[in-house]
C-alpha cells in the first residue's frame, strides 16, 4: 500500500508540473494566432511601396536584431544544423515567397480564409512525416477543409482584387507552413525555443538575401512615409518576432496537429480587419469556403470525447453500461 501510495502521489505531482507548462503553450498559440490573423492585412498595406522579399528581409532583420539580443541575455547561442535550416527555408524563405506574391494578387480576407486550411495540411504531412494516424473523423474534416478552400479558389473570378493565381500562391504558403510546424515539433520539442527561432530566422535571412538584392536591382524602393515604417515595425515587432517565439514555445508542449487548432483564430481576426482597415468585400461563396475551412479544420484536429463506460455489480455479475 505504501508503494502504491508513494506512486500515486509521483504521478500527481509529475501532472501538477505539467499543466502550467501546457497552459501557457495554449495561451501562447492562442496569441500567436491573434497576431498573425492581422499579418495579412498590414502585409497588404506594406506591399504597396515594399517588394515582397526585400519586405520579408527587413522585417526579420529587425525581428533578429530583437531576438538575439534576448538570446544574450539568457546566455545562449543559436541553434544551428541541417534540421534548423530546414526550418529557416520552410517557415521563412519558401513561405514568404509564396504569401507575399500570392498578397499582390488576391485580397487580404481571401489569403486568410485559405490560411485557415493549415490545420488540415499539418495533419496530412504528420500523418505522413510522423505516422499519425487519420481517422474517419480526420479523414471527413480534411475532405470538408478541402472543399472549402475549392470554393474561395473558384470564387476568385467574382472577388474583386483576387485571383486565381493569388489564391494559389497563398495555398503553397500554407503547405510551406504545415511543414514548418511539423519539422519545429520534431528538431524543437523540448528545445530552447528562442534559441531554435533565432537559428531559424539567420538560415531565412541568408536564403532571402539573393531574392531581395535582385528585387531591389530590378524594381527599386518606392518613397517611404512615417506610416509604412510603423507598418513595417508592427510587422517585425508582431508578425515576426513575438508571434514565432510564442508558436515556437507552444509546440515544445503541444503536439504538432493539435497546436494547429488554435490557427483556427486567424481566419476570424483576418477577416474582421480586412473588412474594417481594407475595407474588402466578402461574396457568400467566399464566406461559406471559409466557414468550411473552419469546420474541417476543427473536425481534422480535434479529439472527440472519450466514452465513459461504467459497471455495476448485480448478483454477483458484472455489468457494463
Amino acid at each position: 500500500m505504501a508503494l502504491v501510495s508513494a506512486s500515486v502521489q509521483s504521478r500527481l505531482q509529475r501532472t501538477r508540473a505539467r499543466v502550467p507548462a501546457r497552459s501557457a503553450a495554449v495561451a501562447a498559440l492562442l496569441a500567436a494566432a491573434c497576431i498573425w490573423g492581422s499579418a495579412a492585412v498590414a502585409t497588404k498595406s506594406a506591399l504597396a511601396y515594399w517588394p515582397p522579399m526585400t519586405l520579408a528581409f527587413v522585417r526579420w532583420s529587425i525581428a533578429l536584431a530583437i531576438l538575439l539580443a534576448l538570446l544574450r541575455r539568457s546566455g545562449t547561442r543559436p541553434a544551428h544544423g541541417p534540421g534548423v535550416a530546414m526550418l529557416g527555408l520552410t517557415g521563412l524563405l519558401l513561405f514568404y515567397v509564396f504569401y507575399s506574391w500570392g498578397l499582390k494578387h488576391t485580397t487580404a480576407a481571401s489569403a486568410t480564409l485559405i490560411g485557415g486550411g493549415t490545420p488540415v495540411i499539418v495533419a496530412i504531412v504528420s500523418a505522413v512525416a510522423l505516422g499519425e494516424h487519420i481517422s474517419g473523423r480526420r479523414a471527413l474534416g480534411i475532405l470538408t477543409s478541402l472543399l472549402g478552400v475549392a470554393a474561395i479558389v473558384v470564387a476568385s473570378g467574382s472577388t474583386v482584387g483576387a485571383s486565381l493565381l493569388g489564391n494559389l500562391l497563398i495555398l503553397g504558403s500554407s503547405a510551406n507552413w504545415a511543414l514548418y510546424t511539423v519539422l519545429s515539433r520534431r528538431f524543437g520539442a523540448g528545445g530552447n525555443a528562442l534559441a531554435t527561432l533565432v537559428g531559424t530566422a539567420i538560415y531565412g535571412l541568408l536564403f532571402m538575401l539573393p531574392l531581395a538584392i535582385v528585387e531591389l536591382v530590378v524594381s527599386g524602393l518606392g518613397p517611404i512615409t512615417l506610416h509604412d515604417v510603423a507598418v513595417t515595425l508592427y510587422l517585425s515587432l508582431g508578425p515576426s518576432a513575438a508571434a514565432y517565439l510564442l508558436w515556437s514555445y507552444g509546440l515544445t508542449q503541444v503536439e504538432a496537429s493539435q497546436a494547429a487548432v488554435y490557427g483556427n483564430l486567424m481566419p476570424l481576426v483576418g477577416v474582421v480587419l480586412a473588412a474594417v482597415l481594407l475595407d474588402e468585400s466578402i461574396t457568400w461563396m467566399v464566406f461559406a469556403g471559409g466557414f468550411a475551412i473552419i469546420a474541417g479544420a476543427w473536425l481534422a484536429t480535434s479529439r472527440p470525447r472519450p466514452k465513459i463506460v461504467r459497471t455495476c455489480t448485480e448478483g454477483g455479475q458484472r455489468w457494463l453500461r
